[in-house]
């Protein structure tokens, strides 16, 4: 997104080594009115409207016991699912916020990726007509009553068990000229002790930007220190411009987890971050949105599968989908609610969740996926369970591949999952016997006519 417009199992360590030719990188008109404590007519609190899965996850999250994945405040592995509604706060009516709510819930999303504050234009007020500050525009001097609302859909939220992962500025738009020395920490201080009772919380600090290219280092320290001493159980990490968190703050005391930001193979970073010490949990946080090109490639659904496929499989603890219109709630994003790319995230959310994927360790120097990975835009990425279970390959094109089952226990049954139409079949001569090698080649195509498929392969079926 640009302005342009364990507790279960410990994953062994890997020493990457990147392959040559690898990247370097890695329509419902509905009411306005002034929020009241119960909400305007129509928008009944989520607690009210039914009761929630056993499966919600309890929060806050926290990193596991080995520091690759996140899991819940009862040792539960969460996987950081994530949709880009960045506007929520302000473009959206309570009525429409619980309409978005709903309709990402049903998909199995996990968490929301926001902005606290208007993006770009800072003196942009919310649905209902409030300023975030009174005066405009500084920073020291907060709107009650826009925060308020803020938090009304925090806990809308909560009630379906959704994350929302909120930056508290954006360095691309006109809050790098509010935020200050003088008032950094003051801003700072005030978010951490407001929200600090919501446990759906976590921070994504900067936005767009590297430090120092707008912002001092120093300045993005002060609000991210400040929200770390006040509420100390809601994890922060920091947006960059096309990079990850790790390049600044991996050793900051306050970064509970990393985040990539990347038009590239999104593996690539993830890789090397897995390998840091400490170990910290990794997310792809943007990289090519629905409907959209930033970096002049293709921003089909093809695409945003590919990139959720690679970076679980290289090791992250989640990924975030986007969408045009969707990531700035302009017009036509009730539609959007069910675009093709918004159904496939959901196939990956659910595929992902299938299996206990938090076992997941990468193949980056290709042990199990011995021949057929090719590198950079073609890579096929390999993942095999700590246990030798089961494995995962991802392949965005079709082709041959060989792979080494006697890292697997047992015969193997070997299906090929579409990504697209959430379909399974069966490879040819499967079942497979342990302990050799064996060659796979998926259908030509897929449902979408792509031909990505993911091999599933599990042990002693």
């Amino acid at each position: 997104m640009m302005l342009q417009e364990s507790a279960a199992g410990q994953a062994v360590l890997l020493t990457i080594t990147l392959v040559a030719g690898m990247a370097a990188v890695v329509s419902v008109a509905l009411a306005q009115s002034q929020p009241t404590d119960k909400g305007p007519p129509g928008a009944k609190p989520v607690a009210a409207q039914s009761e929630a899965k056993s499966e919600r996850p309890t929060f806050p999250i926290k990193a596991s016991r080995n520091g690759h994945y996140f899991v819940d405040a009862r040792e539960r592995p969460f996987l950081y699912h994530a949709d880009t509604p960045w506007g929520i706060f302000w473009k959206l009516s309570r009525e429409e916020a619980l309409q978005y709510l709903q309709n990402r819930k049903a998909k199995g999303f996990t968490t929301l990726q926001t902005h606290m504050l208007p993006f770009p234009k800072s003196d942009a007020p919310n649905k209902y007509g409030q300023l975030c500050f009174s005066p405009a525009n500084d920073m020291a001097r907060p709107n009650a009553a826009y925060f308020d609302h803020v938090e009304w859909v925090i806990r809308q939220a909560e009630q379906l068990g959704l994350l929302v992962a909120i930056a508290p500025y954006w360095i691309d738009g006109d809050w790098s000229k509010h935020l200050n020395k003088s008032n950094a920490r003051v801003y700072g201080r005030y978010l951490g002790q407001r929200f600090k009772d919501c446990k759906n919380v976590v921070w994504i600090n900067g936005g767009d930007r590297d430090p120092d290219r707008e912002m001092p280092i120093e300045m993005i320290r002060m609000v991210a220190e400040e929200l770390h001493k006040a509420a100390p159980h809601q994890l922060q990490t920091y947006h960059g411009g096309c990079q990850s968190s790790s390049t600044w703050f991996h050793n900051d005391a306050w970064l509970g987890f990393n985040m990539t930001y990347t038009y590239g193979e999104t593996f690539v970073q993830t890789l090397h971050d897995y390998n840091l010490q400490p170990v910290k949990p990794n997310i792809l946080g943007e990289s090519g949105y629905e409907n959209e090109s930033n970096d002049g490639r293709d921003g089909g659904p093809h695409r945003v599968r590919r990139q959720a496929y690679w970076t679980m499989l290289a090791g992250s603890a989640g990924a975030a989908y986007g969408n045009r219109p969707m990531w700035f709630l302009g017009d036509g994003w009730v539609k959007a609610l069910d675009s093709v790319g918004a159904r496939h995230a959901a196939i990956f959310g659910r595929f992902m969740r299938e299996r206990p994927w938090y076992r997941l360790v990468s193949d980056p120097q290709h042990v199990l996926l011995t021949d057929g990975g090719r590198a950079g835009g073609d890579s096929a990425m390999a993942a095999l369970a700590d246990d030798g279970s089961f494995a995962l390959i991802y392949m965005p094109t079709a082709r041959e591949i060989t792979v080494d089952l006697g890292k697997l226990k047992g015969p193997v049954a070997a299906r090929w999952f579409d990504p697209t139409q959430e379909t399974y079949q069966e490879a040819v001569g499967s079942p497979v016997p342990g302990s050799r090698r064996a060659k796979f080649t998926p259908p030509p195509k897929n449902a979408s006519g792509d031909s990505d498929f993911v091999l599933v392969l599990e042990a002693g079926l």
